[in-house]
């Protein structure tokens, strides 16, 4: 077809994608999901098969986490059929802030790379810097403060299909310059630097199946945690209480289509947490 775009090399892989990217970053902004639809059907549809996407997309909009638009690309594919047709990039990216209470500024690089394993499909990982502001509950500090640095590597599976949906996760956190604390004139608490440190890794797996017992859909989950900080006032790098190394859940519908109704049943699971009784010594 002369109308049709000539693929070109994508950078040094193997990858042949036609020359013009749709950028993605209006997806769940000024473009809703109707209109994101109907702009990734004509765009394939006229023979292109790039889409520029970030995971970043679109924290700046009032209510959104980051990550709308890849989200909704994603549902676009399962919809349209055309995962197949497509090619999708990632790209690094950033965020800037600035604390006016810290008189400091910060710059957190993000990246994300998938690649697409099969028609239904997708390996990725993820890498990402995310800074902190300290609480105000610890405030005011007895000396200068710095962001609290978290380090985020992220790798993740998943095939889904109408029916069946399977994900596995592993990551790595790593937390710098975590808030350390100190009792000041008998007011427990009170921020004194940013020595603490910790770091965090496990995996979760998730299995959901629609297929397999007719007219009954039920789905799994599981993730183990292992965690260490030495953060606020603890006398060095234990497990949060917050964290339990075990969690699981297990949720099953069953239709009855001659009654019009459904039976509903779920079980969830944690495993033990610490517990301390961190008591200051003012000597």
């Amino acid at each position: 077809d002369p109308m049709r775009p000539n693929p070109r090399p994508l950078g040094r892989s193997t990858l042949h994608v036609a020359p013009f990217a749709l950028g993605g970053n209006v997806f769940g902004w000024s473009a809703d999901e109707t209109t994101s639809f109907a702009l990734l059907d004509a765009f394939v549809d006229a023979g292109f098969d790039l889409v520029d996407t970030a995971d970043s997309y679109s924290y700046w909009v009032p209510g959104n986490q980051a990550g709308e638009s890849e989200a909704l690309l994603g549902r676009w594919f399962k919809r349209s059929g055309k995962r197949g047709q497509g090619a999708l990039a990632a790209k690094l990216g950033g965020r800037a802030e600035h604390s006016s209470y810290l008189d400091r500024t910060n710059l957190a690089p993000r990246a994300s790379l998938a690649y697409k394993t099969g028609k239904e499909s997708q390996a990725s990982l993820a890498y990402g810097i995310f800074y902190q502001n300290p609480g105000t509950q610890y405030l005011p500090a007895i000396s200068p403060l710095n962001f609290s640095k978290a380090t985020h590597y992220i790798a993740n599976y998943q095939k889904t299909t109408s029916l069946q949906v399977f994900r596995a996760e592993v990551f790595y956190k790593q937390y710098d310059a975590l808030l350390k604390t100190t009792p000041v004139a008998g007011r427990e608490g009170i921020a004194a630097n940013n020595s603490g440190y910790g770091n965090a890794k496990g995996f979760e797996v998730f299995w959901r199946d629609k297929k397999t017992i007719k007219n009954f859909d039920y789905w799994i989950s599981y993730s183990f945690l292992d965690t260490e900080r030495d953060f606020l006032n603890f006398p060095f790098a234990i497990r949060p209480n917050f964290a339990a190394n075990h969690t699981a859940s297990l949720v099953a519908k069953k239709f009855v289509l001659p009654w019009k109704m459904q039976f509903n049943a779920s079980y969830n699971f944690a495993s033990c947490r610490p517990y301390y009784n961190i008591s200051s010594n003012n000597g």
